[in-house]
């Protein structure tokens, strides 16, 4: 039961959403990643198709170097890298840029039918899911995030029963 819409977009800022406060005292890395959240993003694009973009203030990466290690980030914590757009990072200087910088790339992709911002910071644009940096993803965002790319938590629950029941001999 797939609800394919690769029209969709997920910008993401993993300072706060991924990267809580509360993940990283509860880790030995300051920059590990919530894995019920990579999960949950997983399922989401698993189900809509859609592509995630880095919004963060550290995915302003300047060099290729940059760019390897936060997708190995990405890759250690277990997101599938297949659900990085092909331009996974915006060039985000600021918070202050966040807005323009997400208008950029929705004016670069006009064949983008809908997206979700999740971010600790106030985005002054339509559908931001705003997190707290202490918190992160919890389920209300969550609930919050598949009603905006056009899913239902049920979708969600059916998806992963299937995926298991294809998993068992």
């Amino acid at each position: 039961m797939k609800l394919l819409n690769p029209k969709t977009i997920i910008f993401l800022d993993f300072d706060g959403p991924l990267s809580s406060f509360r993940n990283t005292i509860a880790s030995d890395n300051f920059l590990s990643f919530d894995p019920i959240a990579i999960r949950f993003l997983n399922t989401v694009c698993n189900l809509t198709g859609a592509k995630i973009v880095c919004t963060s203030t550290r995915s302003a990466l300047h060099s290729q170097e940059l760019h390897d290690e936060a997708k190995q980030l990405f890759h250690d914590a277990g997101l599938n890298l297949d659900h990085l757009h092909h331009e996974w990072s915006v060039n985000v200087t600021g918070c202050h840029n966040r807005k323009q910088n997400i208008l950029d790339f929705l004016e670069k992709y006009p064949e983008i039918e809908r997206y979700v911002i999740i971010d600790d910071e106030h985005v002054d644009l339509p559908h931001l899911v705003h997190v707290c940096e202490n918190e992160g993803i919890l389920s209300d965002h969550m609930y919050q995030i598949c009603e905006t790319v056009g899913i239902t938590v049920r979708d969600i629950r059916q998806f992963n029963h299937d995926k298991r029941k294809s998993l068992t001999p």
